[in-house]
């Protein structure tokens, strides 16, 4: 599910490609792709996640996964986008990163309203 907060909030909608997901032993790789993400409703100056992953991230949790992008506005001069999920946590979000520049979270507003589409792979511990 696509949200503006990684536990309440307000959600979006996407069509939903494919999603799937691997547990072997406490490793679990995620994998999704959605299109035409509908960001009405969400709150544009708040974080975007992907909520409702399989299983809940161990407490040292900290994993970097991989990202493709349509429609995706990066700010600055941020060329480079990484998925990142936490400790903790059955959900993630999106960072945008450049060379010489701090990274960024990537917010709603950063999303075409029905028509950014992100695909993504993560592996995680539980």
């Amino acid at each position: 599910m696509v949200a503006d907060s990684s536990t309440a909030g307000n959600t979006g909608s996407a069509t939903l490609q494919f999603a799937h997901y691997t547990k072997v032993g406490r490793q679990v790789t995620v994998s999704a792709q959605l299109t035409n993400i509908v960001t009405t409703g969400m709150t544009t100056t708040n974080v975007f996640y992907v909520r409702g992953f399989p299983f809940t991230s161990s407490t040292t949790n900290y994993s970097v996964g991989s990202v493709k992008t349509d429609n995706v506005v990066f700010e600055g001069s941020r060329t480079q986008i990484i998925s990142i999920l936490g400790p903790n946590d059955s959900w993630m979000s999106f960072q945008v990163l450049g060379d010489g520049i701090t990274e960024a979270n990537v917010d709603v507003s950063a999303l075409h309203p029905t028509t950014s589409d992100i695909a993504f792979t993560i592996t995680y511990n539980v």
